[in-house]
């Protein structure tokens, strides 16, 4: 009788030691649980104010000042191209197709004639844009660049306009079509001054020919300005 009662409780003992384990093996995941979650939280917490904080709040994928707006439509560019546009008539006949181009084109903007000149590898001429450079105290950089990012339009809240299809190709400067105002209507008295110099450093350019620029010209294109 004895050693039955002895192993009965022996049984019964080893029931509430598994017991006494899983509670505490449980207990130990919960609190271990607890802190790690906490401590995550904290480092995201961390690390958010500091990316804000350097960023000001704000995520931009370049240096332009940019406000992407697929709402934005262009309107009336039949009657804005039209509309008193100061351009010279060029023989075309000289241009090669683009299709017969040799890669890679490169771009080169002539400040002195308002030009924007492509050309393809063998020095072939594909376009002949006319454009409007920087005005005074607000040149167009010279030098040599590479195009890099892009979108469909963009708004300047400093100057009060945007442009569509622009084409950057070093910090703020970009290739991007006549303006239009803060209800997003093209500014037809600017369309007259494609020809001479009128914008605050970016090359302007009629809205086809910033159009063609924004499809032909990809990343990286050597860009000229002289």
């Amino acid at each position: 009788m004895v050693n039955e009662a002895d192993n009965k409780y022996k049984v019964k003992g080893k029931k509430v030691f598994i017991i006494l384990s899983g509670i505490v093996l449980v207990s130990i995941v919960y609190v271990s649980s607890y802190f790690l979650g906490r401590t995550l939280m904290v480092n995201d917490r961390y690390v958010s104010k500091n990316i804000k904080a350097k960023t000001n709040g704000t995520y931009k994928s370049t240096e332009v000042d940019i406000q992407k707006d697929k709402n934005v439509k262009i309107k009336d560019i039949k009657q804005v191209e039209n509309d008193g546009v100061n351009k010279e008539t060029d023989d075309k006949k000289s241009l090669i197709a683009l299709g017969q181009a040799e890669k890679p084109l490169k771009v080169q903007v002539d400040l002195s004639k308002q030009r924007v000149y492509v050309y393809d590898a063998k020095s072939r001429m594909v376009e002949d844009f006319i454009c409007s450079s920087g005005l005074e105290g607000y040149d167009t950089p010279k030098g040599e660049y590479r195009v890099k990012e892009r979108g469909y339009s963009f708004y300047s809240e400093k100057y009060k306009e945007g442009a569509y299809y622009w084409v950057q190709f070093m910090g703020n400067y970009l290739f991007h079509s006549i303006p239009f105002d803060k209800n997003q209507v093209i500014e037809k008295e600017e369309s007259k001054k494609l020809g001479t110099k009128a914008s605050h450093g970016c090359v302007r350019l009629s809205i086809e020919d910033a159009k063609w620029m924004y499809d032909n010209i990809p990343r990286d294109t050597l860009v000229n300005i002289k």
